[in-house]
């Protein structure tokens, strides 16, 4: 029953952590009082209109360095920054390429974190387990789990240090890598353009915690499948291990 627990956990460790980072900040922000989910967002509305295309690219670096990215909700920019784009007059197509330069650029600096081995300075904050699980399917999948996992800026910034520690060539990581960040922000950009200014009231930390719950849930579902299926072997192998004894017997 433990191993079955801790198998469990390993499985599900990636939204764990996002839900215990989430409730470290809800501490946080309960302690020290700090701005609500609706100032924060004025906060952001007002420096895009002020300084503009800086606070993206910006912002976009924040995001995508490992570690960092850890402490910050997850694609915010990209959310915020074409959202508010279209209210301040400012160049949507312009904003998403910003966001993705800032994010190449960051791609290429934790390849580095990996490969010469500064990342090893980031072990005692809590991302080793992260880092040997990823390292484990990179290694596994090679670098077409680019595509997959760049989806979002936390889980692509692992990739590519794990990318680096494995000493993955540079130059096809590189364009694994802009191809992959083009695609998803792209797609995120025109998704977030569509939806307009309704997806920045979607995009807040109660709906989060109810996707990651039922992200939770839905693993859960497919962790007990999974461990079904490795019991039907066993249940067909003593089956048939009881018919043969019983056809001895009748012997």
């Amino acid at each position: 029953m433990k191993k079955q627990t801790n198998d469990f956990l390993k499985y599900v460790i990636v939204p764990v952590v996002i839900l215990a980072i989430f409730a470290i900040v809800a501490i946080i922000y309960h302690l020290f009082n700090l701005p609500s989910y609706a100032e924060m967002k004025e906060w952001i509305k007002d420096a895009f209109a002020i300084h503009g295309y800086s606070v993206v690219f910006l912002g976009a670096l924040a995001e995508g360095i490992l570690l960092a990215n850890w402490y910050l909700p997850g694609s915010v920019v990209m959310v915020m920054g074409v959202v508010f784009a279209k209210s301040n007059g400012m160049n949507p197509i312009l904003v998403i390429g910003l966001i993705i330069l800032g994010f190449l650029i960051t791609t290429v600096f934790n390849y580095a974190l990996g490969r010469y081995g500064w990342y090893r300075l980031l072990l005692k904050f809590g991302l080793r387990d992260a880092i040997e699980r990823t390292k484990k399917r990179v290694k596994k999948q090679g670098l077409k789990i680019i595509f997959v996992t760049y989806f979002h800026p936390n889980v692509g910034a692992l990739t590519a240090t794990c990318a680096g520690i494995l000493k993955l060539p540079f130059q096809r990581f590189f364009i694994y890598s802009l191809s992959a960040l083009i695609s998803w922000n792209v797609l995120w950009g025109m998704v977030v353009y569509i939806s307009g200014p309704a997806i920045v009231e979607i995009v807040n930390f109660k709906n989060l915690l109810l996707i990651l719950l039922a992200w939770v849930v839905v693993l859960l579902f497919q962790f007990i499948r999974m461990q079904q299926r490795k019991t039907i072997p066993i249940k067909i192998h003593v089956n048939e291990m009881r018919n043969l004894l019983q056809n001895i017997l009748n012997i």
